[in-house]
């Protein structure tokens, strides 16, 4: 076996269960929540200035710097709620310290705010955003794992596991939703 090579039973669910710790912060909250956004958003502001430049062509000075002026202030609103949105007081419950096992069955967490668990076939796909792993249960609901602090062989586990169980990162898995 070649040194790049993983056995199964030191990748995870197969062997014994992976446990670590993480702790979620803002500005890694803040991150992701902006990558989210952008992708979310990415045509908006393109559309509202070729909207603009058609307009002023037309010779609608005023719509077009309202299309313009669209345009730039929608990155603004959005970064600014989202920034207020990663400080607000509801979300300090999010930076708590979480404990997370990877078992064969699924994965089980704990922290101050509760424990919980989500077993393999709950988990529709799975993505990496801003050093953070995104685990989707839905098209829009997912459990965000921070992983910039965590060792490189931690995180290979982690990985191989959710390759292993839910599919390649970023595929949705091969069954309807």
């Amino acid at each position: 076996m070649s040194a790049g090579e993983q056995r199964p039973e030191d990748a995870g669910p197969a062997g014994s269960p992976l446990t670590f710790d993480v702790t979620l912060t803002e500005q890694g909250y803040r991150r992701v929540l902006l990558h989210l956004a952008a992708l979310r958003l990415r045509f908006v502001p393109p559309a509202l200035g070729m909207a603009a430049l058609l307009a002023y062509s037309a010779g609608m000075r005023t719509e077009a710097i309202a299309l313009f002026g669209g345009g730039i202030a929608i990155p603004i609103v959005v970064w600014g709620y989202l920034a207020w949105l990663s400080g607000s007081p509801s979300s300090r419950s999010l930076y708590a310290p979480v404990h997370y096992e990877f078992t064969g069955e699924g994965i089980v967490f704990a922290s101050p705010e509760g424990d919980g668990e989500l077993a393999w076939d709950s988990v529709v796909r799975w993505k990496e955003a801003a050093d953070h792993l995104l685990i989707y249960v839905s098209g829009s609901n997912y459990l965000l794992l921070p992983i910039d602090g965590l060792a490189a062989a931690t995180l290979d586990r982690i990985e191989f596991a959710l390759a292993d169980k839910v599919g390649p990162r970023g595929r949705r898995a091969g069954r309807l939703r």
